[in-house]
């Protein structure tokens, strides 16, 4: 339950897409190696050295992808030097859910190539019109529809039939859509920045 909590929370708090939670060593390790995430929240407990092997398991399957450990209350977590590198904090259980957040906060957005990967991941081998990338991308910038329709010479009619259609390739809709939007925008200003 706390998992499901916890996945649902960060991606209507941070807009980050959660594409596993686990339960189980063996199960963690397996979603690490098929979605190769760019994060991994890793609770570590003194009753349960598992999650260093799904830590290993992070470290070898994505390259760039940072760990945040949540430890149990009092519980002094020393990282091997192998994951040291790639954890940005370690939080003690019992702190408030906004330490996470300004932690999380503190990384975002996204590379630019782990949110892009996630993306192409959402549309499954499809991909967006030149019109629809407009519109996303005008999502993005927090216009209205009125206001793309505007920007892009359109009628509003013809950006929500674009908006729904971009909604529907990324099987999602609404708020969620925005958020998506804003943090690809997000990520390829970054992208831009660093080249």
């Amino acid at each position: 339950m706390f998992r499901e909590l916890l996945a649902s929370l960060l991606s209507i708090r941070a807009g980050i897409h959660v594409v596993a939670h686990a339960g189980r060593v063996a199960e963690g390790r397996r979603a690490c190696a098929d979605h190769r995430p760019d994060l991994l929240l890793l609770a570590v407990s003194p009753l349960d050295g598992g999650a260093l092997d799904v830590a290993r398991e992070f470290t070898a399957s994505s390259t760039t992808g940072r760990a945040i450990a949540l430890v149990d209350p009092g519980h002094r977590f020393d990282p091997p030097g192998w994951l040291a590198d790639r954890l940005s904090a370690v939080i003690d259980r019992s702190e408030s859910l906004q330490r996470l957040w300004s932690v999380l906060d503190g990384l975002t957005p996204v590379t630019g190539n782990g949110h892009e990967r996630r993306l192409r991941g959402r549309l499954g081998g499809r991909s967006l019109s030149q019109r629809e990338s407009d519109v996303f991308a005008l999502i993005g910038e927090g216009l209205t529809n009125a206001q793309i329709a505007q920007r892009l010479v359109l009628s509003d009619h013809t950006v929500r039939t674009h908006r729904k259609r971009i909604a529907a390739k990324l099987g999602t809709e609404g708020g969620e859509l925005t958020r998506w939007a804003i943090v690809s925008r997000q990520a390829s200003q970054g992208t831009a920045g660093d080249e």
